[in-house]
């Protein structure tokens, strides 16, 4: 009856204020004004159809949105998962750097380990490729680097030792392209290597820790 269709709406409305709230505190910049104007946008339109439509034809369409959002949510996850996991490689490379590194030892690594090197080796890092808000220049510096060998972000950055894939540079979550060779750093040390991943450190860290302490 209508008191039914009203908790619907009630729910429906809840939900998406709901949203709205998540949204709000994981994002910042335009997407809190984007959220604020779709969540209004949504309910407004579920308003005006719920004037113009009868109940029955509302909430089929009402369900069929929400699968749809179901869906979709479901296909984002399972497209970015192999993003948030790791090769077997790269965790023992992590587990190598946490249980062998100073604890404050500054680490350049491939920008989208950022996540699991903060949380795995519990080290600080320079950048990270899927934080929302990460600082776009960090993550310039990284791929200069990466990419370009230039050292001079090493110093700027006071890194202490740089993880990176053996043989590609991810600048993307998927479809990058592999190196015709490894991806080595002369002027640094390598401390760890396996299938997948190096690692270097930079000696001149060292020296720049010590000069520091004895001012």
């Amino acid at each position: 009856g209508r008191h039914g269709f009203d908790s619907v709406r009630k729910r429906l409305a809840l939900f998406l204020l709901l949203g709205f709230f998540v949204q709000f505190f994981v994002s910042y910049r335009a997407n809190i004004f984007v959220s604020i104007v779709l969540t209004a946008f949504l309910l407004k339109g579920f308003m005006f159809l719920e004037k113009s439509w009868k109940r029955e034809r509302f909430l089929r369409a009402l369900h069929a949105c929400m699968a749809v959002l179901l869906l979709a949510g479901i296909g984002a996850v399972l497209l970015f998962l192999p993003a948030l996991t790791a090769s077997p490689d790269v965790l023992r490379a992590l587990d190598f750097a946490r249980l062998n590194t100073s604890s404050n030892a500054p680490f350049l690594v491939d920008p989208l380990y950022g996540h699991l090197a903060t949380f795995v080796a519990q080290r600080p890092v320079l950048a990270d490729l899927l934080v929302e808000y990460a600082d776009e220049k960090k993550l310039l510096d990284a791929y200069a680097f990466l990419q370009n060998a230039d050292y001079s972000v090493l110093e700027k950055n006071g890194i202490a030792y740089v993880l990176n894939d053996r043989r590609v540079v991810n600048r993307l979550v998927y479809g990058n392209v592999s190196l015709a060779e490894d991806l080595e750093f002369a002027g640094l040390d390598k401390v760890y290597a396996n299938d997948s991943v190096f690692i270097h450190f930079r000696p001149a860290w060292l020296e720049e820790v010590l000069s520091k302490q004895t001012q």
